[in-house]
């Protein structure tokens, strides 16, 4: 794991900080960095800081061994698992087992509670609630990195987010904000996303020259991807 911290990079040439959304409500910001690692491929390009930020607290933020850090990693991860699963998140997609729960935490803990009568119906319980899991909850896709444990569900005309660090509870790594929810209206969640995605991938191009073009192709198509939702 590379320790790093953005703000205290001073060597570093960041490209401007990019916001979206409110901050005081809801907002994502980001700016790519100069990669301080030796890595090839189009994913070098995409290092950088990110922010989710809800009631204007950044869930990203996180201290290793007393020291407090900003969320500095590929951020290619982040966006491509939006890119992936928006259709999940924004669309139709219920939580698919027998349990209830108003939120994502009661859905997930009357889940667990669940014993199975038969053993094969404990595969089947298990593999419907590990798909939903991945399809709504981007930590999947850290990397490596200490993403915080989000999970983004569509409650009729609103986006809850659910954090839940607990994860983390045996390792050195503790969140500023441990664990919360809000809901958001649909309509202000899609505009600061798709602001994100819309700015994020013609800025990445920019840094990959027009000779790497397998690099350049990989990135296109999920740019397509996103804008076909």
């Amino acid at each position: 794991m590379v320790k790093t911290d953005g703000s205290k990079k001073k060597e570093e040439k960041e490209i401007a900080l990019k916001r979206f959304g409110n901050p005081q409500l809801f907002s994502i910001e980001y700016s790519l960095l100069d990669n301080p690692i030796d890595d090839s491929g189009y994913l070098k390009e995409s290092w950088g800081n990110f922010a989710l930020i809800v009631d204007g607290k950044n869930i990203c933020e996180h201290e290793v061994e007393n020291e407090t850090y900003k969320y500095v990693w590929y951020l290619d991860h982040i966006v491509g698992w939006f890119s992936s699963h928006l259709i999940y998140v924004l669309g139709y997609d219920p939580y698919p087992l027998p349990v209830k729960g108003d939120s994502v935490q009661e859905l997930i803990l009357n889940s667990e509670r669940h014993v199975p009568e038969e053993d094969d119906e404990e595969y089947y319980w298990y593999y419907a609630k590990s798909s939903w899991t991945m399809r709504h909850n981007w930590f999947s896709s850290r990397g490596g990195s200490y993403l915080p444990n989000i999970y983004f569900r569509r409650v009729e005309r609103e986006i809850e987010i659910v954090w839940d660090n607990s994860i983390y509870r045996d390792s050195q790594v503790i969140f500023s904000q441990a664990d919360g929810s809000v809901r958001l209206p649909l309509g202000e969640f899609k505009k600061v996303i798709f602001g994100v995605l819309n700015d994020f991938y013609p800025n990445l191009l920019d840094k990959i020259p027009q000779a790497r073009t397998a690099d350049r192709q990989s990135i296109e198509r999920m740019w397509r991807k996103f804008k076909l939702l």
